[in-house]
């Protein structure tokens, strides 16, 4: 029923618009991507070295500029332009 609703009231959207509204709307601005995308990593470097110990701890670092480097490269991608906080564009 709610695909149904959503075809007959945008056909040409695609299925995850509203998804990908929300994800655009997470990457804008700094403060917000990171203050969703951030906290997650330090408990996974903490999980990584209590399972494996701290060699493998030191090698999430890179991972978490991976992440960074697949942020911006999102953002680029679909389009999002990185606003500053209290900067008005």
């Amino acid at each position: 029923m709610w695909r149904l609703r959503a075809a007959l009231k945008e056909p040409l959207r695609p299925r995850w618009f509203r998804l990908h509204r929300l994800a655009c709307w997470v990457l804008g601005p700094e403060w917000r991507t990171w203050g969703v995308l951030g906290p997650p990593l330090p408990p996974a470097i903490v999980n990584v070295f209590l399972q494996r110990g701290w060699g493998s701890a030191v090698f999430t670092i890179p991972g978490v500029v991976v992440h960074w480097a697949g942020v911006g490269k999102l953002r680029e991608r679909w389009g999002v332009r990185v606003r500053r906080r209290g900067v008005d564009q």
